[in-house]
């Protein structure tokens, strides 16, 4: 199982508007999965970097059959 997100805000994870915090908090903190299954949005530097860095991410992880 890996954990990505489509619909985040360019926010620091601790930031009460991000995604991530929610899910975190929600679930994250009560499961065991594995971090290096949970591909949380890069949200430090510029947005356009960073979703290059996030496709990068995913691709990497499921493979370039996602592109």
């Amino acid at each position: 199982m890996h954990l990505l997100w489509g619909d985040e805000r360019f926010v620091p994870h601790t930031h009460e508007d991000s995604n991530y915090r929610m899910v975190k908090e929600a679930l994250l903190d009560h499961v065991k999965v594995p971090r290096k299954n949970i591909l949380a949005m890069p949200t430090k530097g510029e947005a356009k970097d960073c979703a290059v860095q996030y496709e990068k991410a995913i691709a990497d992880t499921l493979g370039k059959k996602c592109r």
